[in-house]
């Protein structure tokens, strides 16, 4: 035929895709046509292309699907003939690599397997949800926003399969409102206008608030007054569940860059590091430290509330430059300490979350110390190498008033130093009670322990620990409280010590004394 131009052959096509390279053709044989997705630039800096092309023997026809793979090159492609479709595995970008796996059936994409491990990302949201029972991840960047959510059991990240997300503007930040349960996001879009969206632990659903978005650089949730705070550069919200309102405190906090925020529930405050410590009690905010007395941490640090030590712990990077290191410091709500904790890599923009269940908390994400840099998919744990650890054990005998229960609040654990707090419940209001305490689960002088009280006139009944103490305890509404003081010394520490609880009840058995299940206290260090 005739050359470019000439009258021999068909036209040119009116338009196709840009240049790129190393990218993915194939046929799929549904639709009769040869489809092209993803490839890199070939310009200087190389960017991953993510668009999906279609040609139908006459001309390029660019399509926009849903829901599609992340824009990647060096993929596995191949054409399923059982099934008509293209799959997709794998892949890179120049900052990720890919281990996930799609599916063209000619209409839309499919993730055939969602994976075990989210990608790379700097600035996830993570939090815990307690519905699920389980740390949440959110979104993120690594070259472009993310909005894929995942749950971390402790030991494996799953993809959760989810009709709606948060609509992928500029960038997200969130904070779990602890007294209505949701996970309240902000998806902040260009010009500071944005999205409000919640997470109830089974969906995410978009709150239509009559009040625009703030386009905060930090929320918390404000233990005072119940509600979710947030901060910009120069303003102050509040979300009531409905609206953004704004605040007008007398003392606005100093410094509004690579600021951090927790809330510390058993002080009832909101802790804020920014150019100094402050902390927000509700009504104002106080600089409870200046910077020379504060974490030297720069780059978005991450800060989360660790309510078994009731401390606040802060984590980052200790200067903008790259190799400088990493500090972990924690507050008491009077100074900050610092700990020895560090991690390799040395990320920048990562998250964190605490998790009450494992009382631990986890780290995801940032971005590494290289040059340059790249997308981190490290998952962390921090906690304490010596945790103190409260656990129940045997069973008890049933009373009037049901089975008394033993318990310890999760600010009453048995650390050195602190106070041991040991909850015995359902009880018959008034009566008198007693905590037995003793060293031994196993002997008491040369009885075995367990022993049945049956023969005792306490049917159903067993005494569990070796009653070396009997402490009184008050007993007005069918609750009391046993507190032990735990001395401050290194050597209690991986130590256990037992209890378990008595109550007079006449009516219950022939003895009328009814005894609760046992308790295992071993003292661990903060």
């Amino acid at each position: 035929g005739a050359g470019p131009g000439g009258r021999g052959g068909p036209p040119p096509p009116a338009r196709g895709p840009p240049p790129r390279r190393p990218h993915h053709m194939i046929f799929h044989r549904g639709s009769g046509r040869v489809v092209l997705f993803g490839g890199d630039t070939t310009t200087r800096i190389s960017t991953e292309i993510g668009d999906q092309w279609e040609w139908d023997g006459t001309d390029w026809i660019q399509l926009s699907p849903g829901s599609a793979p992340f824009a990647r090159y060096n993929a596995g492609v191949a054409y399923d003939s059982a099934r008509d479709r293209v799959l997709v595995a794998g892949g890179a970008q120049t900052d990720a690599m890919f281990g996930d796996t799609w599916a063209w059936d000619g209409a839309q994409w499919t993730e055939l397997d969602p994976g075990r491990q989210p990608i790379g990302r700097t600035s996830p949201v993570v939090w815990f949800d307690p519905v699920r029972a389980r740390v949440m991840l959110f979104g993120g960047r690594f070259s472009q926003l993310l909005g894929d959510t995942w749950e971390w059991d402790g030991s494996r990240w799953s993809k959760l399969r989810l009709a709606a997300a948060p609509s992928l503007l500029r960038f997200y930040v969130g904070t779990y409102d602890q007294a209505r349960q949701r996970l309240v996001l902000v998806s902040v879009g260009l010009g500071g206008v944005g999205e409000t969206w919640e997470w109830d632990g089974v969906s995410w659903r978009q709150i239509p608030s009559t009040a625009p978005a703030p386009a905060p650089v930090a929320m918390a949730f404000d233990p005072n007054r119940r509600r979710v705070v947030a901060l910009d550069r120069s303003d102050m919200w509040e979300w009531d569940g409905t609206d953004w309102l704004a605040v007008a405190p007398a003392t606005f906090p100093a410094g509004y860059v690579m600021r951090a925020m927790a809330a510390d529930t058993s002080r009832e405050r909101v802790v804020l590091l920014s150019s100094g410590t402050w902390e927000w009690d509700g009504m104002d905010w106080q600089l409870r430290a200046p910077q020379t007395q504060s974490p030297p941490l720069c780059c978005r640090p991450a800060m989360v509330y660790d309510r078994a030590r009731q401390r606040t712990v802060a984590f980052g990077v200790v200067s903008i430059a790259y190799g400088s290191g990493t500090q972990t410091w924690e507050w008491d709500g009077t100074a900050w300490e610092q700990r020895a904790a560090t991690l390799p890599g040395i990320p920048q923009g990562h998250s964190m979350a605490y998790d009450p269940r494992r009382r631990r908390v986890t780290l995801f994400g940032g971005w590494g110390s290289s040059s340059p840099p790249t997308y981190l998919a490290d998952t962390w744990e921090y906690g304490p190498d010596a945790p103190a650890l409260y656990s129940e054990f045997g069973a008890g005998c049933a009373g009037t008033a049901g089975t008394p229960t033993l318990g310890v609040p999760p600010v009453g654990l048995p650390w050195v130093g602190a106070t041991l707090r040991v909850e015995l419940s359902s009880l018959p209001p008034r009566n008198a009670a007693a905590m037995l305490v003793g060293a031994s689960a196993t002997r008491w002088g040369a009885v075995s322990l367990p022993l049945p009280l049956a023969g005792a006139g306490m049917p159903g009944c067993s005494l569990w620990v070796s009653p070396d103490h009997a402490v009184p305890l008050a007993n007005p509404y069918g609750t009391a409280t046993w507190s032990a003081s735990v001395c401050a010394c290194p050597s209690l520490v991986g130590t256990q010590l037992y209890n378990q609880g008595v109550v007079v009840d006449p009516t219950a058995n022939p003895t009328g004394v009814v005894a609760s299940s046992a308790g295992a206290a071993r003292f661990g260090a903060k």
